[in-house]
């Protein structure tokens, strides 16, 4: 499990993957979490029964239809690049909601700039569980590093 908040599933979490790439883990969130969102554009795999509780949303250009400061953890894998898309995400995060992500193609430091100006606060790195300093996540280029961002 990563660190920085998806430990916080509950029965009155709300979650929401960015991406449906892989879908076992917004399945699995769904027996734990009140609502869970999967912001996708394709669409669950073939023969995949959705929960009840687990809602698929195809962003647009108006926003990501998910409703504002409903979402208190949100995860997701895939690289991020835009900065209006963030905004859209924190502004869907609950006031002590928390984002994680696991980019793999991005630096530290083009990752934390990009979190500070859609208006993140507090990014923190992991290696594995393992709390890194930022100057030390500079280091590690673009590995696969962990980071969780607060609204």
């Amino acid at each position: 499990m990563l660190v920085g908040g998806l430990s916080r599933l509950s029965p009155r979490t709300v979650f929401m993957q960015l991406g449906g790439r892989d879908w076992r883990l917004a399945l699995r969130a769904a027996s734990y979490a009140e609502r869970v969102y999967v912001l996708d554009w394709t669409g669950p795999p073939r023969g995949v029964r959705l929960p009840v509780n687990l809602r698929l949303v195809r962003p647009d250009e108006f926003g990501i239809g998910v409703p504002e400061g409903s979402v208190d953890v949100a995860f997701t894998d895939e690289p991020l690049e835009r900065r209006a898309f963030l905004r859209d995400v924190r502004h869907a995060l609950a006031e002590r909601g928390v984002l994680v992500c696991a980019a793999a193609s991005t630096t530290a430091r083009e990752l934390r700039k990009l979190l500070l100006d859609a208006g993140f606060r507090r990014p923190r790195f992991y290696a594995g569980t393992v709390r890194l300093p930022y100057w030390l996540a500079c280091l590690a280029a673009p590995l696969r590093l962990q980071v969780a961002a607060l609204k």
